[in-house]
């Protein structure tokens, strides 16, 4: 078995057993009333497995193969989607152009130029993209303020 790329070994499997097990014991409510007896895994879904973009280089590393391992633990104790990572996706501001997806999901983002969008911010994009608007007073070097049309004059 493979996931991510990477072998899904007997102790890999154990250890997401171990940390999902983690997670139930550690949320709030009710507390087990009794030891587990008996575990049994049954594969929910068999897919092709189409391989993993490597680093150029090389194969991975232990270091990607310890992030992968860490972020599969953190997904067992606080969820799927408690890691994610950013796709590009279409829209017309920052915020829409970005998607969020669960780690180890298929990252098939829209792509920046697959789809053109009417009325799209220019690149470069910003780099700090605020969830809120904030007011901002733009002011001339003589101090009065400037303001912009509907029609783009100033």
């Amino acid at each position: 078995m493979v996931e991510n790329g990477l072998a899904f070994t007997a102790k890999a499997m154990v250890d997401r057993v171990r940390w999902q097990l983690e997670g139930w014991m550690s949320s709030p409510g009710e507390v087990p009333s009794a030891g587990i007896t008996f575990v049994r895994l049954a594969a929910g879904e068999v897919v092709q497995h189409y391989g993993r973009q490597l680093d150029l280089f090389a194969a991975p590393s232990e270091a990607s193969r310890r992030v992968e391992r860490g972020v599969a633990r953190i997904q067992g104790l606080l969820g799927h989607a408690s890691v994610v990572g950013a796709v590009l996706a279409g829209g017309r501001g920052p915020l829409e152009q970005v998607a969020l997806v669960p780690w180890g999901d298929p990252r098939q983002g829209g792509g920046k130029d697959r789809v053109p969008w009417p009325g799209r911010v220019p690149s470069p994009a910003p780099a700090v993209v605020y969830g809120e608007h904030l007011a901002v007073e733009l002011i001339s070097a003589a101090g009065d303020p400037v303001a912009v049309t509907g029609r783009g004059q100033v």
